[in-house]
C-alpha cells in the first residue's frame, strides 16, 4: 500500500510547526527574568531602545497590590560595555530601605521597577550630591513586558526602566521615589528607597 502524500506533506508542516514553537521558546524563555542571576542575551553595541526592546519580550513579578505601598520587587540588571550578556538581579524593598550595590567601570546599569499605568503614581528619582558624576543617567524608558498569566485586578506590567552608567570610581547615592501625582491627592515621599552604589 503506497503511502498517502497528502498525510506526509501534513506531518511535515506539524514537525516544522513544533520546531519553530521551541526554538521561538528556547529565544525567549517564559519567565526567566524572575530568576535571580539569570542572563539575557544582547548583541554588542545596541542602543538603549533596542535593548529595551529585548528587555520587553520578559515576564517581570510585580506586586501582588500596587496599592500597597510596603514594598517593591524591583530589577537590577548590569552589563559591562561591549559584554553581550545582561545579568538580572531581583531585590524585595521595602518603604525607606537601603540597597547597596557594587559595579565595575564602564558598565550600564538597568533599575526597572513596576509602574502601574492604571493609576496616579509616577517614580523618580533624586541624585545625591557630590563633586564626580559617578553614576550617569543615560536614558528612561516605559515598557510594556507580556502578560502570560491574568494579573490581578487593578494589576499590569508596565514598568519604567532607568538607563545608567558608571563613569568615575567612588560612591554615589540615587534615591528613587513613587508618588502620588494627582493634585487632588498628591503624597510626596509616599514610598521611596535608597540606592547606595560603589564603582571599583
Amino acid at each position: 500500500m503506497g503511502i498517502n502524500k497528502s498525510n506526509i506533506i501534513a506531518l511535515v508542516i506539524v514537525l516544522v510547526s513544533v520546531i519553530i514553537l521551541y526554538i521561538a521558546s528556547m529565544q525567549y524563555p517564559q519567565n526567566v527574568i524572575s530568576k535571580i542571576g539569570a542572563y539575557i542575551e544582547i548583541d554588542s553595541g545596541m542602543t538603549v531602545k533596542q535593548i529595551n526592546e529585548i528587555l520587553g519580550r520578559y515576564d517581570y513579578d510585580v506586586p501582588p497590590n500596587t496599592g500597597n505601598t510596603d514594598s517593591r520587587i524591583i530589577y537590577v540588571m548590569s552589563n559591562t560595555l561591549n559584554n553581550n550578556k545582561i545579568m538580572v538581579n531581583k531585590y524585595r524593598i521595602k518603604n525607606k530601605d537601603t540597597l547597596s550595590l557594587s559595579f565595575p567601570r564602564d558598565t550600564l546599569v538597568i533599575i526597572s521597577l513596576h509602574a502601574n499605568a492604571t493609576i496616579p503614581y509616577t517614580w523618580s528619582f533624586l541624585k545625591g550630591t557630590g563633586d564626580k558624576e559617578i553614576m550617569k543617567h543615560i536614558d528612561t524608558k516605559g515598557m510594556i513586558s507580556p502578560v502570560h498569566d491574568k494579573p490581578e485586578p487593578g494589576v499590569n506590567n508596565d514598568r519604567v526602566n532607568y538607563y545608567f552608567e558608571t563613569v568615575e570610581n567612588g560612591n554615589c547615592l540615587l534615591q528613587f521615589h513613587y508618588d502620588r501625582t494627582d493634585t487632588d491627592n498628591y503624597k510626596p515621599d509616599e514610598f521611596y528607597f535608597d540606592l547606595k552604589v560603589q564603582v571599583q
